[in-house]
């Protein structure tokens, strides 16, 4: 969970053998939900994650501590994870009203957020977080979803210190739920996976 958590956007089931999650985990178990898989939903995850491997495996070449075939073995273990805990699909059709609309607001609300505070925006991650939101939608009606963004990578905040991402979501599917008539009540957006900061409680 933390290698993605570190890289870019996950969406997931936090279960309970993860402690970094204590007050989502608290809201599982006080509503029986036991689930045990995390997805993402864009090709550009995984190839973050990629990255992240890559980086791994040269700082164990670096440290000198382990050999080449235990350092295969280790980067193994994290494929086999991927293989079995992650399923990649690519929602990104913006002839779909709901996913181009999405995209729009969000690439939009961190153009002028980095206009107004000066900060940098990736305007790729709108394509990330679009894609999540379009996943929960369609894939995970019934089911609470938690959005989670790392606050390192989506640093675009408010006065209030609100980060500028998850505002334009939630002003998002204000709209798209008049509009749509689409059930976001589970879809619940949080910064770094503090549920405490969830905009749509």
């Amino acid at each position: 969970m933390d290698l993605f958590l570190d890289t870019c956007v996950i969406i997931g089931y936090h279960t309970d053998i993860d402690p970094q999650y204590p007050v989502v985990n608290g809201f599982l178990n006080a509503n029986g939900i036991n689930l045990d898989e995390n997805v993402t939903t864009c090709e550009k995850v995984r190839n973050e994650v990629n990255v992240v491997k890559r980086r791994i495996r040269r700082r164990y070449k670096e440290e000198k501590k382990l050999t080449i075939e235990e350092i295969n073995n280790k980067i193994q273990q994290i494929d086999q994870y991927l293989d079995n805990n992650v399923i990649i699909v690519d929602y990104s059709d913006y002839k779909n009203p709901v996913y181009a609309n999405l995209y729009a607001y969000i690439s939009d609300d961190m153009e002028i957020a980095k206009n107004k505070f000066g900060k940098s925006a990736n305007v790729d991650d709108a394509e990330v977080l679009s894609n999540s939101v379009i996943w929960a939608l369609e894939d995970q009606i019934g089911h609470p979803v938690f959005l989670t963004t790392d606050e390192n990578d989506y640093n675009l905040c408010d006065e209030d210190g609100n980060c500028v991402p998850l505002i334009s979501i939630k002003k998002c599917m204000s709209k798209l739920k008049k509009d749509f008539e689409i059930p976001f009540e589970l879809l619940v957006l949080t910064k770094s996976g503090d549920i405490s900061h969830s905009l749509n409680k």
